[in-house]
């Protein structure tokens, strides 16, 4: 698995070499997180219902102090995994400290807001998909992570939203589009 995570990482890594998408690379992976933020805000305050823009924006904190503060913490521990620069001694396109790299903090925290925006709207859910995955192909590309740990932090923000759509109760037209199935017998 490793082999193949850094045979992925050079090939993103040296696509990103080119002065125009290296710019595009950092500005994805430093900046684009903001304007996702603010995409979410927004679309908090487009919700007319009070109650729906509490939940939404409650739902968003939990989950990310979830996901991000506590379990993408945790890993952080277990695994103390080496940032490709520090192993492969590359030259980043943006600074970071040698830390810890599985699983990518910025991909926990993007992925779980993208999927929170679903929530609200589905077209809005993927327009931040996209720019989640953009984010994390960003943090690749300027050389401070391995492809598998933005997998693992879009798992990790996958698995959070799925477990707290499952078993915290929603109000009526709060994520009407996203199903969850409470019973494995009745998807069979």
């Amino acid at each position: 698995m490793h082999a193949f995570d850094v045979s992925l990482f050079w090939f993103i890594f040296r696509s990103a070499q080119n002065p125009w998408v290296s710019w595009f690379a950092i500005f994805c992976a430093e900046y684009l997180i903001v304007v996702l933020g603010a995409v979410f805000l927004v679309a908090l305050a487009r919700e007319r219902s009070r109650k729906k823009q509490a939940y939404l924006f409650l739902f968003a904190v939990a989950g990310e102090v979830l996901a991000r503060g506590f379990i993408a913490e945790a890993f952080y521990f277990i695994f103390n995994r080496a940032r490709p620069f520090v192993e492969l001694s590359v030259t980043t396109l943006v600074h970071h400290a040698p830390t810890a790299s599985f699983p990518s903090g910025h991909a926990t925290f993007s992925f779980f807001l993208a999927f929170a925006l679903f929530l609200y709207n589905k077209k809005w859910g993927w327009a931040g998909t996209i720019m989640a995955v953009l984010i994390a192909w960003g943090r690749v590309a300027v050389g401070v992570h391995w492809p598998s740990d933005v997998v693992g932090g879009a798992v990790i923000a996958g698995l959070v939203f799925w477990a707290m759509v499952k078993w915290l109760p929603r109000e009526k037209g709060i994520g009407e589009g996203v199903r969850v199935e409470n019973d494995l017998s009745t998807s069979i």
